[in-house]
């Protein structure tokens, strides 16, 4: 009886035979990739053949080139990006944009935030890819590919940007962001401190309104709400006057309603809101992080902007404070806001004092929380 070799493929886990005709084994980087694998998420360069992975390659109409030959063929230096995009996670190999809830959720009528986490190396000494692959190695066996895909970006210095799918604030918060974040700042990549990358936060349009002109009514109010509460909203942004006027501008705006609603149709990318996706509203406004009490701070912002432009009356915007954002805080038991805004000098609570008697009155219902 002969021993029959085994393989385990890295991506997925299944178990290859060597005698098992109908699945090929690809030795790549050092692992083993079934055909399947193989298939969703590598291809062969167009000019030396090697089989790598599609996110490290540049795409050349219907071909791709490895590095190498795209060096070789001077396309790299033409202003072309490795193929991170959308479309790529659409349509290739199935990765395609899937709502994460917890089972207890109803995933139907949930607000989903998807979130575009910009880190970046001003020293130019960090290798991205060593990063990325040390991250997918740490990560695999817990979902990494099916949550998020890491992209590269021309804002930064010599970064990466990590992308999720939608997933609810509760999912996120059971996510193993933490995890993430402390490994990426262990080998040299960071958020706050380098000057181009931000914190992006896809909302979900339904979350605005089951009907278009009721979700429109409530993103115009965005509008008027970040204009209302500039001063605010820019130290909880943590952007600097610059940055926010080049990758976040606020809207110039008449507070009347026809105005707010002609910027939100003729929105475009660098704002502090975003509407130009067909099915999210993009949150632009605040400055990169890895810090998870920022993050998850950023993600209960977003909740309670929901919240008040779908509960107030057009004509009451004006009359919000961010008061109202921290007694919403308060009511929905957002920590991480709560104290956030107090670090950060932009809550009403004005003593530590003040904010430990309103933590402790907090009711903790989250329970352990399970890393997903």
């Amino acid at each position: 009886m002969s021993d029959i070799v085994e393989y385990e493929c890295w991506h997925c886990g299944c178990i290859i035979s060597e005698d098992d005709y109908d699945v090929e084994v690809y030795d790549v980087y050092d692992r083993y990739v079934c055909s399947q694998c193989a298939e969703e998420y590598y291809a062969h360069c167009s000019r030396c053949g090697d089989l790598l992975l599609i996110s490290r390659m540049y795409q050349r109409g219907s071909r791709y080139l490895c590095d190498n030959c795209a060096d070789a063929t001077g396309y790299s230096s033409s202003g072309n990006e490795h193929i991170y995009d959308e479309e790529f996670w659409r349509n290739s190999g199935g990765r395609v944009f899937t709502k994460q809830s917890l089972p207890e959720e109803d995933s139907v009528s949930a607000r989903y935030f998807g979130v575009e986490v910009e880190l970046d190396d001003e020293t130019g000494d960090v290798d991205t890819y060593d990063v990325v692959e040390l991250l997918e190695n740490t990560f695999k066996d817990r979902r990494w590919f099916a949550l998020h895909y890491p992209k590269g970006d021309g804002s930064l210095n010599n970064g990466v940007e990590i992308i999720s799918q939608p997933m609810t604030l509760r999912f996120h918060k059971q996510h193993y962001w933490k995890e993430i974040f402390k490994l990426v700042t262990q080998n040299g990549l960071f958020g706050h401190n380098c000057r181009h990358a931000g914190l992006h936060i896809h909302i979900n349009n339904g979350a605005f309104g089951a009907e278009v002109s009721e979700r429109e009514t409530n993103q115009a109010k965005l509008i008027l709400l970040f204009d209302v509460l500039r001063s605010d909203i820019t130290r909880f942004s943590r952007r600097t006057l610059d940055s926010i006027d080049t990758y976040a501008a606020f809207y110039d705006v008449s507070h009347e309603f026809n105005a707010c609603m002609r910027l939100k149709r003729n929105s475009c990318k660098m704002r502090c809101v975003n509407f130009i996706h067909d099915n999210t509203t993009e949150i632009r406004i605040f400055r990169g992080t890895a810090n998870p009490e920022t993050f998850y701070a950023s993600l209960e912002f977003c909740d309670i902007l929901v919240d008040i432009v779908t509960k107030t009356p057009f004509e009451e915007i004006e009359n919000v404070t961010f008061a109202d954002f921290v007694y919403l805080a308060t009511q929905k038991g957002y920590i991480d806001f709560l104290k956030y805004t107090r670090r950060r000098n932009i809550s009403p609570l004005t003593t530590d004092e003040g904010l430990e008697a309103l933590l402790s009155s907090i009711p903790t219902n989250e329970g352990a929380l399970v890393c997903v």
